[in-house]
């Protein structure tokens, strides 16, 4: 694809591109929450796999729409390898 045609994906592409470059631990803002050392890769399967829902889901079929967001982002948070910060104790006085 070349020319004018061409502009809206790559100005598509490089929108969905917040992570590209990253370091591992760096993805998932100043906290390193993610642990993946591919985040282009992660960030590329992800929008992938969400594109991918409107192939096979249909409202009112046997997947309810709180069970497929609850599926999504536990296949989400793992292909990101997320790990979550420790819970910080409450300052006692």
């Amino acid at each position: 694809m070349r020319g004018r045609r061409r502009v809206p994906f790559v100005a598509d592409r490089d929108l969905d591109g917040g992570i590209s470059g990253q370091q591992p631990g760096a993805f998932g803002g100043p906290h390193g929450l993610h642990q993946t050392e591919y985040p282009d890769n992660a960030r590329r399967a992800v929008i992938a796999m969400c594109n991918a829902i409107a192939q096979w889901y249909r409202p009112g079929g046997p997947v309810t729409e709180d069970e497929l967001v609850e599926r999504y982002v536990s296949l989400a948070l793992t292909v990101v390898e997320y790990r979550p910060r420790a819970a910080r104790r409450p300052v006692r006085a």
